[in-house]
């Protein structure tokens, strides 16, 4: 499985909501090292970490951070 998740726009997403890596890691019940590691490619994401870490940022965070999506969560219309 190729990884969907721009090292970039996660880590964005993440600052955006006052929140760092660990605080992702801790969401996702993965060690902080691991999480990185996968963000820079040197390891493949499990289905389950990816599942934690969508729901973790939610549905339009998680749509950017895929590059589903060229909008930023922060930017994104209020419903």
């Amino acid at each position: 499985m190729k990884n969907p998740l721009d090292k970039g726009r996660f880590r964005a997403a993440l600052t955006l909501r006052g929140r760092g890596l660990q605080d992702a890691a801790d969401a996702a019940e993965c060690s902080y090292q691991h999480l990185n590691y996968v963000l820079m490619g040197e390891r493949k994401p499990s289905e389950r970490l990816l599942g934690a870490l969508r729901a973790y940022l939610g549905e339009s965070a998680w749509a950017w951070v895929t590059r589903q999506s060229n909008i930023s969560p922060d930017t994104s219309p209020s419903t």
